[in-house]
């Protein structure tokens, strides 16, 4: 069943690579510049999903060839669009990557639990995969972005736990019944 679904990404993969050309508008960021406001996000929605069917490819060929060896792999990458937080998103978009970071370069910076470390920990974390991905300026934007994703994360659970978020979560249904 897993080979069979593996064998369609495929090919929705190839007529994708072969009729949508998202990677030579990787090359081409002027003629996407000139795209309107929603056919450029639209389109950033479309190369994501085609990063996730080519992840996903990648990751079930060698994983489907363990299994045959009686090897058990982790979980195949998830699918991005479902997740709303950018936590969930970097430990279920690709499970192995994640375990490793976290036990290998995480976990052994821990000197402390205070913010300072947790922030310095993560730097250094995405840092590792920039440099893994590349020195190119687009790995390092990615970075900051997703570094900003988490650091929004952590500010909305911080948020929903004091005070003044509960109160303001209190209102949420007043707001909505006098709209």
């Amino acid at each position: 069943k897993k080979v069979a679904r593996t064998l369609c990404w495929a090919v929705i993969l190839e007529f994708q690579s072969h009729f949508l050309y998202y990677l030579a508008l990787n090359h081409r960021n002027g003629a996407i510049r000139r795209f309107p406001f929603a056919a450029h996000y639209g389109l950033w929605y479309c190369r994501a999903q085609f990063l996730v069917v080519y992840h996903h490819l990648i990751w079930s060929i060698p994983s489907q060839v363990s299994r045959f060896d009686g090897v058990q792999p982790y979980d195949d990458p998830c699918c991005m669009s479902g997740l709303y937080n950018m936590t969930d998103h970097l430990r279920k978009f690709d499970p192995g990557l994640h375990a490793f970071m976290k036990s290998y370069v995480y976990i052994p910076l821990a000197a402390t639990r205070r913010l300072s470390s947790r922030i310095a920990r993560t730097v250094v974390t995405y840092l590792v995969i920039t440099l893994w991905h590349g020195t190119a300026l687009r790995y390092f934007k990615w970075m900051v972005g997703t570094f900003l994703g988490l650091l929004m994360d952590y500010l909305g659970k911080l948020l929903e736990t004091c005070s003044i978020g509960v109160y303001l979560a209190s209102m949420v249904p007043l707001i909505i019944f006098f709209n």
